[in-house]
């Protein structure tokens, strides 16, 4: 076995099975990784500011440093352990709806006040890596179906990121050994944290949530690989479309057609106001320096990952095409990766964009107003 998966960073706070953690990574070299949590004791009488909820759990450099799990398990004081070796994962989303001061950057640290609403992701200096955590397709055992019969369900939360991190893991380490070198857990986790992508703090937080790098398991594998002088290309173009169903934004689905745009979704003109993000799987080297930009029509979309969000109304308003249309509409985009101005690689494609009527959903939102009228009274 060469790595294993706890949903539970509440692990670490035990002296006890830290230390068999510890032991597993150390003595046995098998990678570990642990999912960050939810990070809100929920049955706790405690307020908790707007940060989603969360307590982060921040690293110590000795184990008489460290918190009591009996002290701060019913409150939000925050969590401090050493390290035990394992991979700590949080969680991301790109369904940020409220970060609009970053808007064309899609890839937040999930809370709840952004995303599915519905979980929150434990943060801190604890945290290595990040992996995508709002709405993950899974399967499970359909309930008295034969062994082959699976039913695909939607999941979230860092129990969906750790897997997926541990997956990741696993391709690593068997890139290394094709390379002739197998690397060691914590050789494996130091990889994942140096080829993962910036993950940005919601603006509308009021601290910051540090989850660490996300995940990127092509950038990964060619580090493995000793893959560090190819000149970058990408692979594929991927779209996906936020539609909100329901749950005040916490139920939505994530339409994945490549080639199309559906404003229509519903008949609630939810469509027209959920964001389009355009992501790239981008193979060989990149610096730090490295830009992203989504051009329609001579306007740029710029990015500091490899993905860039984007209104359905920005892209027509872009392409110089009206929001109201009982026709299919056709705009072209061109991706690219830039070093300074230098484009070091590119890719285009053309995106058809449905009908719509330009009615958007109807929210009541309480003016100042009315809120400090209610205050006074």
């Amino acid at each position: 076995m060469d790595d294993v998966t706890f949903t539970l960073l509440l692990l670490e706070d035990d002296p006890v099975i830290r230390n068999v953690v510890s032991t597993i990574v150390h003595q046995y070299h098998i990678v570990v990784t642990i999912s960050s949590n939810d990070g809100t004791r929920l049955y706790t009488p405690t307020a908790v500011g707007p940060d989603g909820g969360s307590t982060p759990t921040d690293l110590v450099s000795h184990h008489e440093a460290a918190t009591d799990i009996d002290d701060v398990a019913q409150s939000t004081t925050p969590t401090r352990v050493p390290d035990s070796g394992a991979i700590a994962v949080g969680g991301t989303t790109l369904d940020d709806i409220a970060s609009e001061p970053l808007s064309h950057n899609p890839t937040f640290a999930a809370t709840r006040t952004n995303g599915g609403t519905t979980f929150s992701s434990g943060f801190g200096t604890r945290l290595d890596v990040s992996a995508p955590s709002d709405g993950i397709l899974v399967y499970e055992h359909t309930g008295g179906g034969a062994a082959q019969d699976v039913t695909p369900v939607l999941n979230g939360g860092t129990s969906a990121s750790a897997p997926m991190v541990a997956a990741a893991a696993a391709v690593v380490l068997q890139a290394s050994e094709l390379s002739g070198h197998r690397l060691s857990p914590t050789e494996v986790r130091a990889l994942l944290e140096r080829t993962g992508r910036a993950v940005a703090s919601p603006p509308q937080m009021d601290r910051t949530i540090s989850v660490g790098p996300q995940l990127d398991v092509t950038a990964a594998v060619s580090d493995a690989l000793g893959d560090h002088t190819g000149q970058p290309r990408i692979a594929r173009l991927s779209v996906a479309h936020r539609v909100v169903t329901g749950g005040l934004g916490s139920s939505f689905l994530e339409s994945s057609d490549p080639d199309r745009i559906d404003l229509q979704t519903g008949g609630t003109g939810e469509g027209l106001v959920g964001p389009v993000t355009v992501g790239a799987d981008i193979v060989g080297s990149t610096n730090g320096k490295t830009d992203y930009v989504l051009t329609v029509n001579g306007h740029e979309f710029h990015s500091s990952v490899p993905a860039v969000r984007l209104t359905p109304t920005e892209l027509l308003g872009a392409a110089g095409l009206p929001v109201v249309s009982d026709q299919d509409r056709d705009v072209s985009v061109t991706f690219d990766v830039r070093n300074g101005r230098h484009v070091v690689a590119s890719a285009a494609k053309t995106l058809t964009v449905g009908p719509t009527d330009g009615r958007t959903p109807r929210r009541w939102l309480p003016s100042r107003r009315r809120l400090s009228a209610r205050a006074v009274r």
